[in-house]
């Protein structure tokens, strides 16, 4: 019997030792993003399906209009100034960070004083148009975790983290960190999906947890190696032997790699396990199975924080109409009277996938709501018919294999040059073309 799983134990170990080696070093660099950030692959040297083409792979997530005929793209591919035409694209990421990671841009404002603020994943920066670069603020605010949203409204400046609200009135010089308060009808809960996502990067015990889980990856290339070498040691001495040369060497080696293979297996077994079976929960089919589940915090892990918004805040808009916030979290849609005031959750709002929202912009007739569930128009104002209708179909966003975003910064150009924008800039416009219509 022990033959038998040998035998397999070491066939599977050499078909995926590759691929346990590339996830384990990939798991390291994406569980410390802000560390690897300012380094920078070239797309050339990646699959076909990662190389820019007609602006594709998020490079574009919104546009901001800078002047009448200057108009600033924004997204995964930083900041380019364009015209109202987009007939020609210049750079516009000066004074960003270096690294594609943090020049991935999510939001662009302007304040009621005329002053132009970015966010990008990490940072917070405020636009110098005389020298037409962009200034970084993100040690004045006081910025810590990755950056949500940003909004503006009057003389007031609103940075949305994942756990808290930023604000800064003008001069935007002073930034005043806000806990918003707990909603109506909370409950301390947490999907067991964001559960075993946490588990699995180690961030539910927080920084400790994340170089324990570093550790764990580096054993299983440890594991993956010294197998490797167990394996093909054997013939190396045969090989040697045949040609009556030394095999001492070759020996040791194979007799420490045994050693090592076994003891670090040995006494890491349930450790490797958890981070393999938790793994396994973050993909589909797995996946679906919890992905609607809800748990209770895991005691003394960062889900048992005493903010009851931690890592939940996604993005925040100011509606003029009803005259109060607009808030999207990872539990739903909540509309507050002010910032310092209870959120409510709202009921009746349009479906939204698991993913989150990517969409959330004012339109003549209410909100633009979009995600992977589709396009969504929401009328807040109707308040006894159904208040929102599908503008774009999950379907249609399954076809293109991407969310649904929003490229244009004025309707009325959107409907006049909707073939261009069709034909110019990535399939997602087509969402736009059809809100239009």
């Amino acid at each position: 019997m022990m033959r038998f799983f040998r035998k397999y134990h070491k066939i599977l170990g050499l078909f995926c030792s590759f691929f346990i080696i590339m996830s384990a070093l990939s798991g390291i660099v994406l569980n410390h993003r802000k560390a690897f950030a300012p380094v920078d692959i070239s797309r050339s040297l990646l699959p076909r399906s990662y190389h820019y083409s007609n602006w594709n792979n998020a490079s574009v997530k919104g546009s901001f209009r800078l002047s009448a005929d200057s108009i600033l793209l924004y997204g995964g591919a930083g900041i380019w100034l364009t015209d109202s035409l987009h007939s020609r694209f210049s750079d516009f990421s000066a004074g960003l960070s270096e690294g594609a990671d943090n020049r991935t841009t999510n939001k662009i404002r302007r304040t009621s004083s005329g002053e132009i603020f970015a966010v990008t994943s990490f940072d917070l920066y405020r636009l110098n148009p005389q020298a037409r670069a962009w200034e970084r603020l993100s040690e004045q605010a006081g910025i810590v975790e990755r950056i949500a949203d940003l909004e503006a409204r009057a003389d007031t400046l609103v940075v949305l983290t994942r756990s808290q609200a930023i604000v800064a009135l003008y001069p935007f010089r002073d930034f005043r960190p806000m806990q918003l308060l707990q909603p109506q009808g909370y409950k301390a809960e947490a999907t067991l999906f964001r559960t075993l996502w946490l588990l699995h990067s180690g961030e539910l015990f927080g920084l400790p947890g994340q170089l324990i889980v570093g550790a764990l990856g580096l054993c299983m290339i440890i594991l993956c190696l010294t197998g490797l070498l167990y394996s093909f040691c054997p013939s190396i001495i045969r090989r040697r032997k045949q040609r009556h040369l030394s095999a001492k060497k070759s020996i040791k080696t194979m007799k420490k790699s045994l050693l090592w293979h076994n003891k670090t297996g040995a006494t890491l077994l349930l450790f490797l396990l958890v981070l393999a079976i938790s793994g396994m929960f973050l993909r589909p089919p797995l996946m679906i199975a919890i992905i609607r589940a809800k748990v209770k915090p895991v005691p003394g892990s960062v889900l048992a924080s005493a903010n009851p918004w931690h890592d939940k805040l996604r993005c925040i808009r100011y509606d003029a109409r009803r005259a109060e916030w607009l808030l999207y979290a990872s539990s739903g849609f909540y509309a507050m009277a002010g910032l310092e005031t209870e959120p409510s959750p709202l009921l009746r709002t349009p479906p939204v996938s698991v993913m989150g929202v990517t969409v959330l912009e004012e339109s003549s007739a209410g909100w633009l709501v979009g995600s992977f569930a589709g396009l969504y128009g929401w009328n807040r104002l109707n308040l006894i018919l159904r208040c929102y209708e599908k503008i774009f179909s999950h379907a249609e966003v399954e076809k293109l294999s991407v969310p649904c975003s929003l490229i244009y910064h004025d309707e009325s150009l959107y409907r006049n040059h909707s073939a261009k924008y069709t034909s110019m800039i990535f399939p997602t416009c087509r969402a736009t073309t059809s809100a239009g219509r």
